[in-house]
C-alpha cells in the first residue's frame, strides 16, 4: 500500500514539472516553425506536432496540475499522520511540486517572447 501510494504522489507531484517542460517543448516548436516568437491574435500555426504537444501533452497536464497540485499536499499529510506514507518521501514530492510551480510562475511573470500571452489567446 506505501510503495503505491509512493508511485501516485510522485506521479502527482511531477506534474507541474512536466507540465513546465511540455510548455517549453511548445514554445520551442511554435519558434522553429514560425521562425520567430508568434504575435498574439494573428499567429495560428497548424500542424499535426503542435496539435499533438498541445492536446497530448500540454492539456492534460495542465488539467492534471490544476486538479492534482492543490489535492496532494492536502491528501498527503493526512496519509503521512495515518502512517501510510514516509515524511521523507511525503517532503521531497511537495519539493518538487514546489518547484515545479515556482518554475511556472517564473515562465508566466518573467516571459520576454510573449510565448505564454499567445498561447493563452
Amino acid at each position: 500500500m506505501t510503495s503505491r501510494l509512493a508511485r501516485l504522489g510522485w506521479i502527482v507531484s511531477s506534474g507541474p514539472a512536466m507540465l513546465l517542460g511540455a510548455l517549453v517543448l511548445h514554445a520551442l516548436s511554435v519558434r522553429l516553425y514560425l521562425a520567430r516568437w508568434p504575435i498574439v491574435y494573428k499567429d495560428t500555426p497548424e500542424t499535426v506536432f503542435l496539435q499533438v504537444i498541445e492536446y497530448g501533452l500540454v492539456m492534460p497536464l495542465l488539467y492534471g496540475s490544476l486538479f492534482g497540485a492543490p489535492l496532494w499536499p492536502l491528501a498527503g499529510p493526512v496519509l503521512g499522520v495515518v502512517g501510510h506514507l514516509r515524511w521523507r518521501l511525503l517532503i521531497g514530492q511537495l519539493a518538487l511540486m514546489a518547484a515545479g510551480v515556482v518554475g511556472i510562475i517564473l515562465l508566466v511573470t518573467f516571459d520576454p517572447t510573449g510565448y505564454v500571452e499567445w498561447f493563452l489567446d
